[in-house]
């Protein structure tokens, strides 16, 4: 009975992703499982006298949280107000895009990263940033760019303030162009932020 009820609790908190952040299982983009907390079940499973193999069993579902935390996805109605927070924001306005998003991430309990993109010049040609998939203005006139990466479905997905639908990681560096990526083959600087 008390087996079958500790089970249970175990099972709806691996379903719970807000749960598995304040029992420390979810920390950033990966899962970990703290060995107080090992050691905690262990402990526990012993003063309420379960056999062995239930204790191994025990064990084994603590470890299995790092494969349900990976099928975990986000919501349609969270991808949408992602999208609504995106549309607030214009051309240059990336870094309090960028902020906005993370904030509500953070809020709803989800994982992802800040994206930190630098020419290495702030001044001159190379702080001119342009986005292929864009027609116009430059994206940034200081060198820098930021947007927010989650992964969905398995895919990291990137948001910006020009890609309310988000691209992938790849799509999304191969539009960012400046002058000396076209003509002489130098790449962003890239500051990667977990939160």
């Amino acid at each position: 009975m008390i087996f079958e009820f500790f089970c249970k609790a175990i099972a709806l908190l691996f379903h719970n992703r807000r749960s598995l952040f304040r029992y420390g299982f979810l920390q950033g983009d990966r899962t970990t499982i703290p060995q107080q907390a090992i050691a905690f079940f262990e402990v526990f499973c012993k003063a309420i006298a379960l056999p062995q193999q239930a204790i191994a069993l025990v064990i084994k579902s603590l470890i299995a949280v790092e494969f349900i935390v990976k099928i975990l996805t986000i919501s349609i109605e969270k991808i949408h107000q992602i999208k609504e927070i995106i549309r607030k924001y214009k051309n240059l306005e990336c870094v309090e895009c960028a902020q906005a998003m993370q904030d509500y991430l953070i809020s709803q309990g989800i994982s992802g990263k800040r994206i930190k993109l630098y020419t290495g010049s702030a001044i001159g040609r190379n702080s001119y940033i342009y986005d292929d998939s864009l027609s116009g203005d430059a994206i940034s006139l200081n060198g820098r760019h930021q947007c927010i990466a989650i992964i969905i479905n398995e895919v990291e997905i990137i948001f910006d303030n020009h890609h309310p639908d988000g691209l992938t990681r790849e799509q999304w560096l191969g539009n960012l162009q400046f002058y000396n990526k076209l003509y002489s083959g130098q790449q962003f600087q890239i500051t990667e932020e977990n939160f």
